[in-house]
Parts: C-alpha cells; sequence; structure tokens
C-alpha cells in the first residue's frame, strides 16, 4: 500500500509519552485520508522478541545465582570446620549462639554485597563498550558474510542501551540483580551459622 515514513528527531523519540501524544494527534487530523501506525506498534514483534530475550535470561541466571549459592554455603562451612576451636572458645567466653551464628550469615551477606558491587561495575563496562563487543561477537559467530544479515535483524548500533541513572527499568534491573545476590548469599550463610550455633563449647575446645 502507498504511504511514507516519517522520521522525528532523537529529542522527540526517545520521550515516548510525547511520540504518543503526537501520533494521536495525527490520527485525528489526518484518519480520513492516512493511517497513522507509529513504529512501535508496527514493529511490536521486535520488542516481544526483547522482552522473551529478558525472560530467557533471568531464567538462565537463576540456576547460575542457585550455584553460586551452593558454592558460598560450601566455603562458609569449611570455614565453620577449620575454626571449630575459636568458635568454641567465643561460647564459652559468654557469646550467645545467635551472635556466633549471625557472624557467618553476616559473612555470607558480605560476600554477596561484593560481588553485587563487582557485577553492576562489570556490566557498566559492557554497557559502556557495548558497540565494539556486539560487532565482535557478530563477526565471529556469523562471519563477515553474515554479518550484514544478523545487523539487518539485530540493529544493534542502533538500540541506545541506558544507564542505571538514566532510565528506571533499567535502575530496577540493576537494583533487582543486586538484590538478589545479596540475599541468596545471605541465605546459603544460614546452614553454616546454624552448625556453628549448635556447637558445645566443651566439644569445640576439645577438637583438634
Amino acid at each position: 500500500p502507498d504511504g511514507f515514513y516519517l522520521k522525528f528527531s532523537e529529542f522527540i523519540a526517545k520521550d515516548e509519552n510525547r511520540l504518543s501524544h503526537i501520533c494521536k494527534q495525527m490520527e485525528i487530523e489526518y484518519s480520513k485520508t492516512w493511517a497513522v501506525i507509529p513504529w512501535f506498534v508496527e514493529n511490536a514483534w521486535f520488542f516481544e522478541l526483547l522482552k522473551f530475550e529478558e525472560y530467557l535470561m533471568i531464567l538462565i541466571m537463576i540456576p547460575i545465582g542457585l550455584v553460586a549459592a551452593f558454592s558460598i554455603a560450601i566455603a562458609l562451612m569449611t570455614s565453620v570446620i577449620r575454626k571449630v576451636r575459636e568458635i568454641g572458645l567465643l561460647v564459652a567466653m559468654g557469646g550467645s549462639r545467635q551472635s556466633v551464628g549471625a557472624i557467618f550469615c553476616f559473612q555470607g551477606m558480605i560476600i554477596g554485597g561484593l560481588g553485587a558491587f563487582l557485577g553492576c561495575g562489570l556490566a557498566l563496562v559492557f554497557i559502556y563498550f557495548r558497540d565494539e563487543l556486539m560487532g565482535i561477537i557478530v563477526s565471529n559467530i556469523a562471519g563477515e558474510e553474515g554479518q550484514e544479515g544478523v545487523t539487518q535483524f539485530y540493529d544493534f548500533y542502533s538500540l541506545q542501551v541506558f544507564y542505571p541513572w538514566e532510565s528506571n527499568q533499567s535502575l530496577v534491573t540493576f537494583i533487582s540483580f543486586a538484590a538478589f545476590a545479596v540475599i541468596v548469599s545471605t541465605v546459603a550463610g544460614l546452614l553454616p551459622a546454624w552448625r556453628a550455633s549448635r556447637m558445645n563449647p566443651a566439644d569445640a575446645l576439645r577438637s583438634e
């Protein structure tokens, strides 16, 4: 069908609310002669694909996070076994079982916080060098012949990725993953903390 494309300036295109308002005004004014179809409506399948990709990444990251939690739990449990005498000494000197257990739980939280900090920093580096990294990945996977076709299908150079301080959605994503890392690490420290709090101080002091 006959028609034409109307391209707005980058300043207007970035504001989704303003763009939707302009499209509604054009629909009212030109509804008898033209049908106004915004880009994000015409290419709704592309946004659905991106949303599916986001969900898929979350499903992939959850098992990875659980494996990391088991690793943290094993490391903390090893720490409890190695520090049996120290734990017994703390309890014998008047330390409560809850405070001794909280030490290892807090240690897991610190590990999670440090991991979240490093992970967010690494994510910011990837966002900054995104175009270069995507160019290397596409060229290595698709080769020179397939790179042009891949770029046409997934024109990543034209898609802007926002930093956390530029987009609320990006900020929520960063906070969610950071909170997930801290919570999982803290929960991973519960079993070692329980093991440490259940120790008999007399038996712990006699252990070699």
